[in-house]
């Protein structure tokens, strides 16, 4: 686990507990995740995360995202959040020697803005995000559709969206600075905002009154500003993952 997301996940899992039990509703457990970085010749990267989704009549707590909600009824919601996004790189990760010789990419703090309308045809989600720590001070944006399918005990709920982030996201962690040029034998890369379509798939099995256990994959595609990247080797981004939670 990385040095941010250990506090973090400890100050959620805080923010979790000071709840009265009472307004606890939702679900909380543990996920592991294995993800391709995309970055040249770079080592691939297994995560733990907190798979939490609880909520109570003005707070939620969803993953690593802990918010207010500033509508809330039956089929529409509307929230505001601050998150972490652990997307990172570390140079030593890769077998490259002039990848070794870039800067750090750390993962970041974003403050959101969402927007959800739900009903028997499915879900839709769309937010506004914005980096609040410093780190490539970028903006993206994200709406997606998702829909769960029941049988029995097992659920499966695939999503498709498409994200788009700015220059400056694009630029930190896709790009090549000129000081990094003058130090490595890459070019100097400058990307534009980018979109990118991506499709996740999750799939649960509720085996106890509480306890369920779910598996997860999503692949990302990238747009040309990032597969243009000189850093880059990849033209997707993949992640697998699973764990268990508890639902009270």
């Amino acid at each position: 686990m990385t040095p941010m997301i250990k506090p973090l996940t400890a100050a959620l899992l805080c923010a979790v507990v000071a709840l009265p039990a009472a307004a606890w509703e939702g679900s909380a457990g543990l996920g592991l995740s294995y993800v391709e970085t995309g970055y040249l010749d770079a080592d691939n990267k297994v995560w733990p995360y907190p798979a939490l989704n609880i909520e109570s009549d003005h707070f939620y707590l969803r993953g690593f995202e802990l918010g207010t909600y500033l509508l809330k009824t039956d089929h529409q919601r509307v929230t505001a959040g601050i998150s972490y996004m652990p997307m990172q790189f570390d140079p030593d990760d890769s077998d490259n020697v002039n990848v070794k010789r870039l800067d750090k990419r750390d993962g970041s703090a974003f403050a959101n803005l969402g927007y959800t309308i739900r009903g028997d045809w499915g879900m839709v989600t769309a937010s506004v995000s914005a980096d609040i720590s410093g780190e490539s001070d970028g903006f993206m944006s994200d709406v997606s559709y998702l829909k769960r399918f029941s049988f029995g005990e097992w659920g499966v709920t695939p999503q498709v969206g498409i994200t788009w982030t700015n220059d400056k996201f694009n630029e930190y962690y896709f790009g090549v600075s000129k000081s990094e040029a003058a130090r490595t034998g890459f070019k100097e890369y400058t990307p534009d905002g980018a979109v990118s379509p991506y499709l996740r798939v999750l799939a649960d099995w509720q085996f106890d009154n509480h306890w369920s256990f779910f598996a997860e994959t999503s692949v990302r595609l990238h747009s040309d500003e990032v597969k243009d990247s000189p850093i880059m080797d990849k033209d997707t981004m993949t992640s697998i993952g699973c764990g268990i939670s508890y639902r009270f």
